[in-house]
């Protein structure tokens, strides 16, 4: 999987999402961490947490959600099609929000 820093390019946005394979990833600031999800194509929670570790960017963070996505056995519900191959493709984070019904 790509660099995910390179992908930030150090943007300072405080959400995120991004589409890799079969799977959305979404994560974002909150109050104690960064909140993230993991989500199937029609958009259901497959998958989520608080990451507390406010020392890290949200790039970090979200490049730490997404190793342990990919450590996951293949067949895990969680991980889907993603594998270290697959591209992590962004969204922007408001038209994700749209798509996902939440807006």
């Amino acid at each position: 999987m790509q660099d995910i820093e390179k992908i930030l390019d150090g943007r300072e946005e405080t959400a995120f999402a991004f589409r890799a394979e079969d799977r959305y990833i979404v994560i974002r600031e909150a109050t104690g961490g960064y909140d993230y999800s993991v989500k199937d194509m029609a958009y259901n929670d497959i998958d989520g947490g608080l990451y507390d570790d406010l020392s890290v960017s949200i790039a970090e963070a979200l490049a730490i959600v997404v190793g342990e996505i990919l450590a996951q056995p293949d067949f895990s519900l969680t991980k889907g099609s993603i594998r270290e191959s697959s591209v992590l493709e962004e969204i922007e984070y408001d038209e994700f929000l749209k798509r996902a019904g939440y807006v």
